[in-house]
């Protein structure tokens, strides 16, 4: 018996890394060799596929004969990362969870183990720093800024939520450690799966923070979040198409996390952590009429249409 619990102590992960991958042929080969270098022993790097139609799927079954601690799943169609995020946490088995997407990386070889010597007190969740890094045309990069915590060092269940939607922490689900108990009954609580692309991880961060009841913010930098002008937020306005995906996707979010924040809170959310003038902005340099079918729905839940709405007719 003792040899028994001494072999499940030996293998017991101490992180999971998930990594959702759709037509990452470019860059996912370095977001997982930055996971597979990475100085902890302990540790599991789930890869989840998401129905890519480049060779992102060629590179990882090739990288599987070589890292055998990658685990990766394939998706036959695109699911959404919202879908393929709660996939990868119900594939995990770690103590704690973090997610990195397919054109970031970790920043050195110790950061999971330098995050694992922050949990000695068992927080559900921990949150470092990112590096931002611009990406250009040439493939040359320059560090631009770092951000990550903000101004919060510590919380718990009675402020959690609160500095959140007051931005003093950041909505992004990666750049956090989250005990796995408390993702899995996160995901339970939101019980949805629709295909989100765009603030599908202010969700599930809403709903994590809704059940938390600690919280640490350290002075830690090791995210290096990439901006390049084909990754998923560098093309939100570059089509009419995406754009109108990204108003749509909001929307979704807004009426999903309405069941996690009190009313006030609610309110506050829809003022400081959402650019619906923005998208608005965006939108009317397209001229196109689906901006009237937009302030309607802007009106219909209630939310300021700026001045972009104050000329279009907008039905009751």
């Amino acid at each position: 018996m003792q040899i028994l619990i001494q072999t499940i102590l030996q293998t017991q992960i101490d992180i999971s890394v998930i990594i959702p991958a759709y037509n990452a042929e470019k860059y996912i080969q370095t977001a997982v060799m930055s996971v597979i270098s990475q100085s902890l022993e302990s540790k599991e790097i789930i890869v989840v596929n998401d129905g890519s139609t480049d060779s992102t799927r060629d590179i990882l079954v090739e990288m599987q004969k070589t890292y055998t601690q990658l685990a990766v799943y394939h998706m036959e169609e695109n699911k959404g990362l919202f879908y393929v995020r709660q996939y990868g946490v119900n594939k995990s088995n770690g103590e704690y969870l973090l997610h990195l997407d397919a054109d970031d990386s970790l920043r050195h070889d110790n950061v999971l183990r330098d995050l694992l010597n922050f949990t000695a007190e068992k927080p559900d969740v921990l949150h470092f720093h990112h590096q931002a890094v611009q990406y250009y045309p040439d493939n040359t990069s320059k560090e631009i800024n770092w951000w990550g915590n903000g101004q919060v060092e510590s919380a718990d269940s009675s402020n959690m939520l609160s500095h959140l939607v007051y931005a003093k922490i950041h909505w992004l689900i990666h750049g956090k450690l989250v005990k796995r108990s408390v993702f899995v009954e996160a995901l339970g609580l939101i019980n949805d799966t629709r295909h989100l692309i765009y603030g599908e991880d202010e969700i599930q961060c809403i709903a994590i923070f809704s059940i938390a009841k600690s919280y640490k913010g350290i002075p830690y930098v090791g995210y290096n979040f990439n901006h390049r002008e084909d990754s998923v937020t560098g093309q939100r306005t570059r089509s009419l198409k995406t754009l109108l995906k990204v108003i749509e996707d909001y929307f979704a979010t807004r009426d999903l996390v309405q069941k996690f924040l009190p009313t006030y809170l609610f309110d506050l959310r829809n003022r400081v952590t959402k650019d619906y003038n923005k998208n608005l902005e965006a939108l009317a340099r397209f001229n196109d009429s689906s901006i009237a079918e937009v302030c309607q729905k802007y009106k219909a839940r209630g939310i300021e249409t700026f001045s972009y709405c104050l000329d279009i007719k907008v039905s009751e």
